[in-house]
């Protein structure tokens, strides 16, 4: 059995805000007078809540014509609700930063109200309890490319959970000595994640039906030695995440390759985000993680 911290130590990634506003205006022989629809901001909720930590919630509005410009709204009541009780509220903000003092608690529901200007948005969402990693194991020679480049790759055993469907993501913390930092993952071809459609370590547990399972992930660390990639010593974080979270996380790489140029100049419309804010827009996602012991690439 592998050795499990709740928490190794707190990793927190703010998710990018993606919030993009389009204003097409065409023109022709003939001068046509365009209606004045007035400035129009589109207020917007963010939050990704990990277990066992604070929730902090993040509040924008997008900007008029021509630029979708984030601007932070500091003024807005935040309230954190459970079982239609109102456990904490925040009216003060830097940056549409609101941290509340509530600590997420592993399966309970929670909703989250903001009210700017008299309007209020609102999301719910329930803290998954942690995942149970059984084992994660460092093979050094998980595949090779065309090009005859060897990339290691990671097993990692897992406990299915009780419920039905439920949703996992890894992520795998390089130890590169000056600091922590996500592999990219890369050439990856277990089973549980081809059929996801998407080059994400996002998978579910759908279909299994016994106390445990395994997947395997190939990744890169971009640095080279010889023919094989260069590695370093890193951590196996395996998160329990919840459906919103899954979905919000497939709809924001959707939405970053579809803004890639085809060719200079042509670029394809970006594809839509998830959101899951009533009143407004934004995403408000959970998860729970356990990460494992340092893993020696020796």
């Amino acid at each position: 059995m592998a050795k499990i911290t709740e928490v190794y130590p707190s990793f927190f990634m703010k998710l990018p805000l993606m919030l993009l506003s389009f204003l097409f205006f065409t023109s022709c022989v003939k001068e046509i007078t365009m209606p004045d629809y007035g400035l129009m901001t589109q207020p917007s909720m963010n939050a990704v809540v990990k277990g066992g930590e604070l929730i902090t919630v993040y509040l924008f509005e997008n900007g008029t014509t021509g630029g979708g410009e984030l601007n932070a709204v500091n003024n807005a009541l935040v309230e954190v609700w459970n079982d239609g009780i109102m456990i904490d509220s925040v009216s003060n903000a830097d940056e549409g930063e609101y941290e509340t003092e509530v600590e997420a608690e592993f399966g309970k529901d929670y909703e989250i109200r903001a009210t700017i200007d008299g309007k209020t948005m609102s999301s719910s969402f329930r803290v998954p309890s942690p995942p149970v990693l059984i084992e994660a194991t460092h093979i050094p020679f998980g595949g090779v490319d065309d090009e005859g480049a060897i990339y290691p790759g990671v097993e990692v055993v897992l406990e299915r959970s009780r419920l039905n469907d439920a949703y996992y993501e890894v992520v795998i913390w390089l130890d590169t000595y000056d600091n922590l930092r996500p592999a990219e993952f890369y050439f990856l071809r277990d089973p549980f994640i081809v059929r996801e459609g998407l080059p994400l370590a996002l998978f579910s547990d759908e279909g299994v039906s016994e106390e445990s399972f395994s997947v395997f992930i190939t990744y890169t660390t971009n640095s080279h030695s010889g023919d094989a990639i260069k590695t370093y010593p890193f951590f196996v974080e395996l998160r329990s995440v919840t459906e919103d979270y899954y979905h919000y996380r497939r709809s924001f790489y959707l939405n970053m390759n579809s803004q890639e140029e085809l060719e200079p100049g042509l670029e394809n419309s970006p594809a839509d985000l998830f959101s899951n804010v009533k009143g407004g827009s934004g995403r408000v996602v959970s998860y729970s993680s356990v990460v494992s012991e340092l893993l020696n690439v020796d």
